[in-house]
């Protein structure tokens, strides 16, 4: 049984990881940034040992390309990017005005999907 959750905590989200990164690598015309977000799994619905795999996959997924910028337009890691989605909250009457401001200086900004997102911030 030991064994069993070894497997499922440390082995399959490393094995996980390289399919999504693989798969990005070999169809790189077809796999776009979307494709891989739809892919990922969602922290606020997995439990139990799952929810340990999810949380190993996206701390893996963090250290990798996975996240496109609008205006780098291209794909980056999480810490290069500036998340916008929270520039868009109620409440951010300026938030147009930030946001092309922050593009006007080149700087890459993603907005990303809610269940993406929300993993993030867990």
């Amino acid at each position: 049984v030991e064994w069993n959750e070894t497997l499922i905590s440390s082995v399959l989200p490393s094995a996980y990881t390289a399919l999504l990164l693989e798969m990005k690598a070999q169809y790189p015309n077809k796999v776009t940034a979307q494709t891989l977000y739809n892919l990922l799994p969602r922290l606020s619905t997995t439990t139990g040992r799952w929810h340990k795999v999810a949380v190993n996959v996206w701390n893996n997924l963090k250290l990798f390309p996975i996240f496109y910028s609008q205006v780098a337009e291209k794909l980056l890691q999480f810490h290069e990017i500036v998340v916008t989605n929270s520039l868009n909250s109620p409440g951010m009457e300026d938030s147009l005005t930030v946001i092309q401001t922050l593009t006007d200086l080149g700087t890459p900004l993603a907005t990303l999907p809610l269940h993406v997102w929300d993993s993030l911030q867990k």
